[in-house]
């Protein structure tokens, strides 16, 4: 019995002095003073201090700052990478289903003439429904500031064009290669610059040169 109770008790003392070293050795973390609303940032291994976020009720959260969107990987002349993507969440509900359904919008810089002597980048919109993952939309914007337009893009605000029984839609600012498409959405004209107020134009199929008064 005597030997048994020694044996705990040295346990114990052992136990004691486990958690006395282990308590030694860690360091405590200090603060020199925040800002109320401001998430805290560890600025040394053993201090906190106020980071460029705050939050405003439980509503916002402000960056004061650049907001980062670094590339998800570094590329390779395999492959180049996008950007973390910057995601928009709207929700909209389905009569057919009777649920609600997320609207996911999400914008990222993706790369562009991967492993040439030009590598370039655009800025993309992508989209999806639900739980599907997000798709190209087609609209994105280059480098040079170009927007390229997705598939059937039609300009409120335009007027109508005719030309060989042809009722074309007409977009009304000036770009270099804006494109012009019939009523019905096929691509038949190319837009190859603006002249005292004509438009003139390549018709895609016949080769030949047009002008367009608008009106």
């Amino acid at each position: 019995m005597k030997i048994h109770i020694a044996r705990v008790v040295a346990a114990f003392w052992l136990l004691v002095l486990s958690l006395t070293s282990l308590t030694l050795a860690q360091t405590n973390v200090t603060t020199t003073g925040g800002t109320v609303n401001t998430l805290p940032l560890f600025t040394t291994a053993t201090n906190i201090q106020s980071s460029i976020v705050t939050q405003t009720g439980t509503s916002a959260i402000n960056v004061v700052g650049k907001l980062n969107h670094p590339a998800s990987a570094t590329a390779t002349s395999t492959a180049g990478k996008a950007s973390r993507p910057e995601a928009f969440t709207a929700s909209a509900f389905n009569s057919g289903t009777a649920a609600a359904v997320a609207q996911n919008f999400q914008l990222q810089a993706e790369p562009a003439n991967n492993n040439t002597a030009s590598p370039s980048g655009t800025l993309n919109l992508l989209y999806a429904a639900g739980t599907a993952a997000p798709a190209e939309t087609g609209l994105k914007i280059s480098n040079k500031g170009v927007i390229t337009f997705a598939p059937g893009q039609t300009f409120p605000g335009g007027s109508l064009l005719h030309r060989d029984g042809r009722r074309l839609r007409q977009w009304w600012h000036d770009f270099r290669r804006a494109k012009l498409y019939c009523a019905s959405g096929e691509q038949v004209h190319t837009v190859v610059g603006l002249h005292e107020d004509r438009y003139h134009g390549r018709l895609k199929y016949e080769r030949r040169r047009m002008s367009f008064e608008h009106w």
